[in-house]
């Protein structure tokens, strides 16, 4: 329990601590690195995770995550790397002794992604002593992991309630995103 408080601390400092952005105008290349904090939602319509029939046939699973992003930028362009570990914020877990999983359910705890980005800025929006905003669109390749378990139902012939097992259970996705991006923060002294 103590390392996810540490992990969720380290997330909060990394949202609220000012980002410093680069001056763009002034610097044309360098290497870059930083700490990084995101929820990550899945939405999944994967077989295992989905158990209700209905309108929305889908596993909805949510992870904080806490990670690093090291990389190059020249100009107005950045290609970076982005390595993100994090667990699941699930209220109560099926391994809980007062819990009654059903057979084959699958919970998952864990998330590990690994990402390649290249962003490039469109324009300076704004730009004073204390605030810069920068809009630009990006393009990521990534990759997912996710770890959990799989409750497996033992029921006793004899009318005994049922007993379970857990055995480990992981997944892996792949993808490609594109968006925009607005950037808020302050940029460095000099």
């Amino acid at each position: 329990m103590k390392k996810r408080t540490y992990l969720l601390m380290i997330f909060t400092v990394s949202l609220i601590w000012p980002c410093i952005i680069q001056a763009q105008e002034y610097m044309p290349e360098g290497y870059f690195g930083s700490i990084n904090g995101s929820f990550h939602l899945l939405i999944s319509n994967h077989p295992d995770l989905v158990w209700d029939d209905g309108l929305f046939n889908y596993s909805l699973a949510g992870f904080v995550m806490t990670g690093i992003d090291i990389g190059k930028y020249h100009g107005k362009q950045n290609f970076y790397l982005s390595l993100q570990r994090g667990f699941s914020i699930l209220p109560e877990s099926i391994e809980d002794e007062d819990t009654e999983p059903r057979d084959g359910e699958v919970e998952l705890q864990n998330a590990t992604s690994v990402a390649f980005s290249y962003r490039q800025q469109v324009s300076r929006i704004k730009e004073t002593n204390r605030v810069v905003l920068n809009l630009g669109s990006r393009v990521t390749a990534l990759y997912h992991n996710y770890s959990g378990v799989q409750a497996i139902r033992h029921q006793d012939p004899f009318g005994a309630p049922p007993t379970y097992t857990f055995e480990e259970y992981g997944m892996n996705t792949f993808g490609i995103e594109a968006a925009p991006y607005l950037e808020i923060g302050k940029q460095a002294p000099g």
